[in-house]
Protein backbone atom coordinates (compact mmCIF):
# COMPACT_ATOMS: atom_id res chain seq x y z
CA UNK A 1 0.00 0.00 0.00
CA UNK A 2 2.85 2.75 -0.08
CA UNK A 3 3.23 3.04 -3.69
CA UNK A 4 0.85 2.19 -6.85
CA UNK A 5 2.49 0.14 -9.42
CA UNK A 6 1.08 0.13 -13.35
CA UNK A 7 3.08 -1.87 -16.30
CA UNK A 8 2.41 -1.57 -19.56
CA UNK A 9 3.43 -1.87 -23.03
CA UNK A 10 5.68 0.97 -24.33
CA UNK A 11 4.31 1.39 -28.15
CA UNK A 12 3.15 4.63 -28.29
CA UNK A 13 3.59 7.85 -30.43
CA UNK A 14 6.87 9.45 -29.25
CA UNK A 15 8.38 6.31 -26.70
CA UNK A 16 8.98 3.66 -29.36
CA UNK A 17 12.48 2.14 -29.46
CA UNK A 18 13.00 -0.71 -31.46
CA UNK A 19 10.91 -2.16 -34.29
CA UNK A 20 11.44 -5.46 -36.03
CA UNK A 21 8.80 -6.66 -38.72
CA UNK A 22 6.38 -4.05 -37.94
CA UNK A 23 6.07 -5.38 -34.35
CA UNK A 24 8.00 -4.28 -31.22
CA UNK A 25 9.34 -7.39 -28.67
CA UNK A 26 12.69 -6.05 -26.95
CA UNK A 27 14.59 -2.94 -26.53
CA UNK A 28 12.75 -0.55 -23.79
CA UNK A 29 9.40 -1.88 -24.58
CA UNK A 30 7.80 -2.04 -21.02
CA UNK A 31 6.73 0.90 -19.06
CA UNK A 32 6.31 1.35 -15.21
CA UNK A 33 4.62 3.83 -13.98
CA UNK A 34 4.63 4.56 -9.79
CA UNK A 35 2.97 6.74 -7.76
CA UNK A 36 4.11 7.10 -4.19
CA UNK A 37 0.80 7.11 -2.07
CA UNK A 38 1.89 6.56 1.77
CA UNK A 39 5.70 7.03 1.63
CA UNK A 40 7.73 9.67 3.85
CA UNK A 41 11.03 9.77 2.26
CA UNK A 42 13.13 8.87 -1.07
CA UNK A 43 12.37 5.20 -1.93
CA UNK A 44 14.49 3.32 -4.14
CA UNK A 45 12.80 0.68 -5.83
CA UNK A 46 14.69 -2.29 -7.93
CA UNK A 47 13.16 -4.15 -10.71
CA UNK A 48 15.38 -7.76 -11.35
CA UNK A 49 17.06 -8.60 -14.20
CA UNK A 50 15.35 -12.08 -15.06
CA UNK A 51 11.96 -10.99 -14.00
CA UNK A 52 8.74 -12.05 -15.41
CA UNK A 53 5.84 -9.58 -16.66
CA UNK A 54 2.88 -11.67 -16.91
CA UNK A 55 0.15 -9.81 -19.47
CA UNK A 56 -3.06 -9.62 -18.07
CA UNK A 57 -4.29 -10.15 -21.68
CA UNK A 58 -3.14 -14.10 -22.24
CA UNK A 59 -3.75 -13.14 -26.27
CA UNK A 60 0.09 -11.23 -25.48
CA UNK A 61 3.90 -12.29 -24.43
CA UNK A 62 5.13 -12.65 -21.05
CA UNK A 63 8.24 -10.75 -21.11
CA UNK A 64 11.45 -10.94 -19.56
CA UNK A 65 13.35 -8.35 -17.63
CA UNK A 66 17.15 -7.83 -19.65
CA UNK A 67 18.37 -5.22 -17.29
CA UNK A 68 18.27 -4.20 -13.98
CA UNK A 69 15.83 -1.02 -13.25
CA UNK A 70 16.20 1.38 -10.60
CA UNK A 71 13.64 3.45 -9.71
CA UNK A 72 13.67 6.89 -7.35
CA UNK A 73 10.72 7.65 -5.70
CA UNK A 74 10.03 11.30 -3.45
CA UNK A 75 7.12 11.22 -1.28
CA UNK A 76 4.12 12.69 -2.95
CA UNK A 77 6.10 12.42 -6.76
CA UNK A 78 5.05 10.24 -9.64
CA UNK A 79 7.62 8.21 -11.84
CA UNK A 80 7.44 7.15 -15.07
CA UNK A 81 10.37 5.18 -17.21
CA UNK A 82 10.81 2.54 -20.16
CA UNK A 83 12.94 -0.20 -19.22
CA UNK A 84 14.37 -3.34 -21.49
CA UNK A 85 12.81 -6.75 -21.72
CA UNK A 86 12.28 -9.03 -24.54
CA UNK A 87 9.07 -11.36 -25.28
CA UNK A 88 9.34 -15.38 -24.17
CA UNK A 89 6.21 -16.25 -26.60
CA UNK A 90 7.12 -16.13 -29.96
CA UNK A 91 3.69 -16.71 -30.86
CA UNK A 92 1.69 -14.49 -29.07
CA UNK A 93 1.59 -10.94 -30.14
CA UNK A 94 3.90 -8.33 -28.65
CA UNK A 95 3.21 -5.88 -25.81
CA UNK A 96 1.41 -3.16 -27.44
CA UNK A 97 0.46 0.00 -26.02
CA UNK A 98 -1.59 0.07 -22.91
CA UNK A 99 -1.96 -3.89 -22.29
CA UNK A 100 -0.78 -3.95 -18.64
CA UNK A 101 1.53 -6.69 -16.88
CA UNK A 102 1.74 -7.85 -13.77
CA UNK A 103 5.18 -8.98 -11.74
CA UNK A 104 5.44 -12.82 -12.33
CA UNK A 105 8.22 -14.86 -10.71
CA UNK A 106 11.97 -14.37 -11.26
CA UNK A 107 12.76 -16.72 -14.83
CA UNK A 108 13.84 -20.15 -14.78
CA UNK A 109 17.90 -20.99 -14.80
CA UNK A 110 18.54 -20.73 -18.75
CA UNK A 111 16.54 -17.77 -19.03
CA UNK A 112 17.78 -16.26 -16.04
CA UNK A 113 20.99 -16.43 -17.56
CA UNK A 114 20.19 -15.42 -21.07
CA UNK A 115 18.95 -12.35 -20.10
CA UNK A 116 21.80 -11.70 -17.11
CA UNK A 117 24.53 -12.52 -20.29
CA UNK A 118 22.01 -10.28 -22.85
CA UNK A 119 22.45 -7.36 -19.82
CA UNK A 120 26.01 -7.58 -19.43
CA UNK A 121 27.45 -7.83 -22.95
CA UNK A 122 24.90 -5.21 -24.27
CA UNK A 123 23.09 -7.77 -26.76
CA UNK A 124 19.70 -5.69 -26.22
CA UNK A 125 18.89 -6.24 -30.16
CA UNK A 126 17.37 -8.82 -32.37
CA UNK A 127 19.87 -11.54 -31.88
CA UNK A 128 19.91 -11.35 -28.06
CA UNK A 129 15.75 -11.93 -28.76
CA UNK A 130 16.64 -14.51 -31.00
CA UNK A 131 18.92 -16.16 -28.59
CA UNK A 132 15.73 -16.13 -25.71
CA UNK A 133 13.32 -17.55 -28.58
CA UNK A 134 15.28 -20.12 -28.93
CA UNK A 135 15.20 -21.32 -25.64
CA UNK A 136 11.49 -20.41 -24.61
CA UNK A 137 10.14 -21.61 -28.22
CA UNK A 138 13.19 -24.01 -28.88
CA UNK A 139 12.58 -22.69 -32.48
CA UNK A 140 14.52 -23.38 -35.43
CA UNK A 141 17.00 -20.92 -37.92
CA UNK A 142 13.87 -21.29 -40.89
CA UNK A 143 11.36 -19.78 -38.01
CA UNK A 144 13.83 -17.36 -37.23
CA UNK A 145 14.21 -15.74 -40.59
CA UNK A 146 10.68 -14.87 -40.36
CA UNK A 147 11.88 -12.07 -38.31
CA UNK A 148 15.25 -11.26 -39.97
CA UNK A 149 17.49 -13.63 -39.42
CA UNK A 150 20.60 -14.51 -41.39
CA UNK A 151 23.49 -16.45 -40.99
CA UNK A 152 25.37 -13.67 -39.24
CA UNK A 153 23.17 -13.20 -36.87
CA UNK A 154 22.21 -17.11 -36.35
CA UNK A 155 26.11 -17.52 -35.95
CA UNK A 156 26.09 -14.78 -33.09
CA UNK A 157 22.68 -16.56 -31.41
CA UNK A 158 24.57 -19.68 -31.26
CA UNK A 159 27.83 -17.68 -29.52
CA UNK A 160 25.36 -16.33 -26.41
CA UNK A 161 23.78 -19.66 -25.68
CA UNK A 162 26.67 -21.71 -25.92
CA UNK A 163 28.17 -18.83 -23.89
CA UNK A 164 26.03 -19.44 -20.73
CA UNK A 165 25.62 -23.76 -21.98
CA UNK A 166 22.08 -23.32 -22.83
CA UNK A 167 21.29 -26.32 -25.48
CA UNK A 168 18.67 -25.40 -28.24
CA UNK A 169 18.00 -26.62 -31.29
CA UNK A 170 20.00 -24.20 -32.67
CA UNK A 171 23.11 -25.49 -30.97
CA UNK A 172 23.10 -28.98 -29.95
CA UNK A 173 24.84 -30.56 -32.23
CA UNK A 174 26.84 -33.33 -31.55
CA UNK A 175 30.62 -32.82 -31.63
CA UNK A 176 32.34 -35.33 -33.69
CA UNK A 177 35.63 -36.11 -32.38
CA UNK A 178 38.80 -38.15 -34.74
CA UNK A 179 39.81 -40.89 -32.78
CA UNK A 180 43.82 -40.62 -33.77
CA UNK A 181 46.03 -43.71 -33.53
CA UNK A 182 48.15 -43.06 -30.29
CA UNK A 183 52.26 -42.34 -31.09
CA UNK A 184 54.42 -45.36 -30.89
CA UNK A 185 56.83 -44.33 -28.02
CA UNK A 186 60.36 -46.05 -28.13
CA UNK A 187 62.39 -46.29 -25.05
CA UNK A 188 65.60 -43.83 -26.29
CA UNK A 189 68.23 -46.81 -25.20
CA UNK A 190 66.77 -49.29 -27.34
CA UNK A 191 66.87 -46.49 -29.62
CA UNK A 192 70.32 -46.25 -29.20
CA UNK A 193 71.19 -50.25 -29.01
CA UNK A 194 69.38 -50.80 -31.96
CA UNK A 195 71.67 -48.21 -33.75
CA UNK A 196 74.73 -49.66 -32.10
CA UNK A 197 73.61 -52.79 -32.69
CA UNK A 198 73.39 -52.31 -36.57
CA UNK A 199 76.65 -50.32 -36.67
CA UNK A 200 78.39 -53.38 -35.07
CA UNK A 201 77.25 -55.88 -37.78
CA UNK A 202 77.75 -53.52 -40.52
CA UNK A 203 81.45 -53.92 -39.38
CA UNK A 204 81.50 -57.22 -38.58
CA UNK A 205 79.81 -57.99 -42.14
CA UNK A 206 82.33 -55.78 -43.92
CA UNK A 207 85.43 -56.48 -41.68
CA UNK A 208 84.53 -60.67 -42.65
CA UNK A 209 84.37 -59.46 -46.32
CA UNK A 210 87.80 -57.82 -46.49
CA UNK A 211 89.10 -60.79 -44.48
CA UNK A 212 87.73 -63.61 -47.10
CA UNK A 213 88.87 -61.55 -50.33
CA UNK A 214 92.41 -61.19 -48.51
CA UNK A 215 92.45 -64.99 -48.22
CA UNK A 216 91.08 -65.56 -51.43
CA UNK A 217 94.03 -63.23 -53.44
CA UNK A 218 96.35 -65.41 -51.15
Amino acid sequence: GLVEVIIYGTLEPGVLSVVDNDRLHYGKCITAYIRGRNIDSLVMLKLDCGTLLVPLDTSIQTMVVTHDVLFPLNKGADYKASFYAMCAQMHDFPPWGGKMFQLGEMADGSLYKLAHYIEKSHMQNIVGQFAVWAYTDNTVFDTLKLYGADSLSLSQTIEILDAVNVKTKLNDKPVVIKHLSPLIQINRYYLFGGIGLIALLSFVSVYLFFTRSTRDET
